[in-house]
């Protein structure tokens, strides 16, 4: 059997093409923005590399204040940092 090939999505911040991998997922659901680590939700995502200036920047420029309120955007915030640094709570 093949592996499965890999595929590239932009990231917001650079516009450049990453594998899958190493990118978070975001998708606006319910009016919130969710993780999806599982790339299991509906909809249109948005990417992000998973290193920790990337997720900085994203958030210093405010790249998603579009797409989510303060309060959604802290605890997303907080919820990145976290698996960046390996830290989950599975």
């Amino acid at each position: 059997m093949n592996p499965k090939p890999s595929v590239n999505r932009m990231d917001i911040l650079s516009r450049k093409s990453f594998p899958r991998e190493e990118l978070f997922r975001l998708v606006k659901q319910d009016g919130k923005l969710l993780l999806d680590l599982n790339d299991t939700l509906p909809g249109r995502g948005i990417y992000i590399h998973r290193d920790e200036e990337t997720l900085a920047k994203v958030f210093q420029k405010g790249l998603l204040r579009k797409y989510a309120s303060k309060e959604d955007l802290a605890v997303l915030e907080s919820e990145l940092k976290n698996y960046a640094h390996g830290k989950t709570n599975q």
